[in-house]
């Protein structure tokens, strides 16, 4: 179904509100224009029958939606002659036959609920008749009903017609519009609807349409998602919220907790005295002597009372090692070592550490005169072994015996074999010059090709080591001069390999004849393999 109009309208202007820019200035805003048509048009429908009635239905479409009718209300119109032809929408002419498919089945229905009603106050009075007598009567009646129940239905017609299109030309701005504040400068465009006051310009953050809109560093925003950033001003859309006061901050200004990463602001965040960790008030400690802000990791517990104390004021027991306050930390008065209180004992007004006053090594009471090198417990002078060495004091449970010789020796000057684990004094011990690990006599050899000392796990059946079994070739150029100097014979060699170790062995050969030379404490050794 077409329309055909005659009168149309070129242009509407309303005095629609425009979104307003908060926060910010418009340096320019160039403005065109587009065309959009909004269709206007009155649709009658006409009931033909015993309940005949006619209805007008007006309808505004902008060619995709339903407008509100009084939408047009006191707008200002500019006349213009223009044909066009118009084809009412489907989902239009599908309503209205909707409707009248319900107009025409709720008449039928109303019908037929009377006609029923009808038949059975005649069937009823019929047979009242039948009762009193009256046989002629009853049967007048009876013909009546059948004469009715083949009688046809009245019916509903519903007639649809176009009556007025009017076409109105709203014209569409397309806004260029440059915003600027301190903090930033964008270029937005944006389409305005004159007749609808529609705007495709809405908050980033949660997509609403508003009258007022704020520049931020994310985008535009609304009233509601709109915040500053408590430390400098900034606005924001997407921002960060302090755990402890929900004052919103951006990424230049929010602090995180070291331990739960929880967002805080400044104000509500400390930082380690030692550390300069940053610590929301949950997971902050405090130094129990001067207050001082501490993290977990500069937090110590006294092992006597149990107040957190500081770096700054820990004491460390040297008989326990713990962490101690400066109240509950004392001087040994005979070795003068630092003891808590759990560690020492108050003799009439001194303090001693229990290894002065407890048994020593064999359950013997006795003062620390002597002391283990090792483990520093107290020994008796008939049961102290010193290193003959370093001449420490040793405990027998500490004191390391030679295999050879028998010497006593401290753990600093004992040597052990890689293989048997025998120990040694270091007359009586060989270090690999490959490796540097120890062996005794027993498992020590000699390379045949570069001499060094090794073990002899790093030998293969040849009496090769493995460092002169994989030794790269070199140039003449990194040969040691002095290797020439002293031993001009070996200027003749054509080709040498360099063997890596502790002292590195410079291997080459000379008439069939193996020579190695490394550099043992600053003097060139030579070896013939």
């Amino acid at each position: 179904m077409k329309l055909h109009n005659k009168n149309a309208f070129g242009a509407v202007r309303l005095n629609r509100k425009k979104p307003r820019f908060k926060n910010c200035h418009i340096v320019t805003d160039d403005v065109t224009e587009s065309e959009k048509l909004i269709f206007s048009f009155a649709i009658k429908i006409s009931y033909i029958g015993r309940n005949a009635k006619t209805e007008i239905l007006e309808y505004l479409w902008d060619g995709n939606h339903y407008l509100p009718a009084d939408m047009l209300k006191n707008a200002k119109f500019t006349p213009e002659k223009r044909e066009i032809d118009f084809k009412i929408p489907d989902n239009i002419m599908n309503e209205i036959k909707c409707r009248a498919e319900k107009e025409e089945n709720r008449f039928h229905k109303l019908l037929q609920k009377e006609k029923d009603k009808t038949m059975r106050h005649l069937s009823a009075l019929a047979t009242e008749k039948e009762k009193e007598g009256r046989v002629n009567e009853a049967n007048r009646i009876r013909d009546e009903i059948e004469r009715r129940k083949s009688a046809s239905m009245p019916e509903l017609k519903v007639k649809v017609e176009p009556v007025a299109l009017l076409v109105i030309n709203a014209p569409v701005e397309i806004h260029r519009t440059v915003l600027a504040n301190k903090y930033l400068r964008i270029e937005k465009v944006w389409e305005f609807e004159n007749l609808t006051g529609n705007t495709d310009l809405a908050c980033e953050g949660c997509g609403r349409k508003a009258d007022d809109l704020f520049l931020t560093v994310d985008g535009l925003a609304c009233e509601q998602c709109y915040k500053e950033c408590k430390e400098c001003g900034k606005p924001m859309l997407h921002i960060h919220e302090c755990r402890v006061c929900n004052a919103p901050l951006c990424d230049e200004h929010v602090h995180y907790c070291s331990t739960c990463k929880a967002e805080l602001c400044k104000e509500h965040t400390a930082k380690c005295e030692f550390c300069s960790r940053e610590m929301c008030p949950e997971h902050t400690h405090h130094c129990s002597v001067c207050g001082a802000p501490l993290c977990e990791y500069h937090a110590y517990s006294c092992v006597v009372c149990g107040r957190e104390i500081g770096p700054k004021h820990t004491r460390i027991c040297d008989s326990c090692g713990g962490n101690v306050c400066p109240e509950h930390i004392h001087k040994c008065v005979i070795c003068g070592r630092n003891v808590c209180e759990n560690c020492a004992i108050e003799i009439e007004g001194n303090w001693y550490c229990k290894d002065h006053l407890e048994s020593g090594y064999g359950n013997k009471l006795i003062l620390p005169e002597i002391r283990c090198k090792e483990c520093g417990i107290a020994i008796a002078k008939d049961d102290a072994l010193y290193c003959e060495v370093c001449n420490a004091p040793l405990c027998p449970a500490h004191a390391h015996s030679c295999s050879v010789c028998g010497a006593t020796l401290c753990s600093k000057h004992v040597q052990t074999c890689s293989i048997c684990g025998n120990e040694m004094c270091e007359e009586h011990s060989f270090i690999s010059e490959i490796s540097g690990d120890g062996y005794c006599e027993e498992h020590t050899s000699i390379c045949k090709v570069c001499g060094r000392t090794v073990g002899v796990n790093e030998i293969n059946e040849e009496g090769i080591c493995s460092s002169c079994k994989s030794a790269g070739i070199i140039s003449r150029r990194e040969v040691p001069k002095e290797i020439f100097a002293k031993f001009p014979y070996t200027k003749r060699a054509r080709e040498w390999k360099r063997s890596h170790g502790k002292n590195m062995a410079y291997v080459t050969k000379l008439k069939g004849i193996t020579l190695s030379y490394r550099i043992v404490n600053g003097e060139i050794v030579e070896h013939r393999g």
